[in-house]
């Protein structure tokens, strides 16, 4: 490709980069028209990134708060000597989570430890410990994981139920240019401030969502001019053409 085309895509490249049905949500977007589809595109590819990393910061704060209901937390403990593998507290549905993250770690090689199970432990599983299914869980343990609730299990549940699809949406790259993006921020602001107060406004203050938000097009004539310079804020560099 030309060095003076980088900042640009023609709709043949579209049809073999990116393929048009995936496109058409931008191209919709755009009003069809595809110096604007495009920077939708950006931008989606760039909002995306950016709440992942919130993602990333609360979820791992959310499962080391659950895991710690279930002293003594030894995390070089095999996961098959933990509560992660014992019947009497998951269901048969969380076991075989379990037990497909441990051939997951063997597989590489690796020594299935408790650390490791519950780092490859996904974001559904979490969730799922907050059904109703486990109330008795919550009463017994899980509460304590969410000391600045409200003491309801269907308070956390449905922050979490609300953000396991927004979060599998990023993770397969979809258009989330729909969604509700600040709301969700909201909910997974507010489930890590259930869990702690000070990490919430830690994980806050790093979050680049709201500014994001802001930048999103079409652009004003001197956004436009400040993307094209490459003053937009921190990891953008979406290319807006027109």
């Amino acid at each position: 490709m030309d060095r003076r085309r980088l900042d640009s895509i023609s709709r043949e490249e579209i049809d073999r980069w990116i393929t048009a049905p995936r496109f058409h949500a931008f191209m919709v977007a755009g009003d069809h028209d595809l110096g604007q589809a495009t920077a939708l595109y950006d931008w989606n590819i760039c909002i995306s990134a950016v709440f992942f990393e919130v993602i990333s910061y609360t979820e791992v704060l959310l499962r080391n708060a659950i895991d710690t209901q279930f002293s003594p937390v030894q995390h070089h403990q095999p996961a098959r000597e933990s509560w992660l593998c014992d019947s009497q507290i998951l269901t048969p549905k969380s076991l075989e989570r379990v037990f497909a993250a441990i051939d997951g770690i063997e597989r590489m090689g690796k020594e299935p430890t408790r650390a490791r199970v519950v780092a490859n432990l996904s974001f559904g599983f979490w969730r799922a410990l907050l059904d109703r299914h486990y109330n008795q869980l919550w009463i017994e343990r899980l509460h304590r994981a969410f000391p600045n609730g409200s003491g309801s299990r269907k308070e956390a549940a449905a922050l979490m139920a609300r953000l396991n699809p927004f979060r599998n949406r990023l993770a397969h790259h979809e258009p989330i240019i729909n969604a509700s993006i600040a709301r969700r921020h909201d909910d997974l602001i507010e489930l890590a401030r259930l869990v702690d107060e000070d990490a919430a406004r830690w994980i806050q203050a790093r979050s680049s969502v709201v500014e994001i938000l802001e930048w999103r097009p079409p652009l004003s004539g001197s956004r436009r001019l400040r993307a094209r310079m490459g003053l937009t804020p921190r990891t953008v560099r979406f290319h807006v053409h027109g």
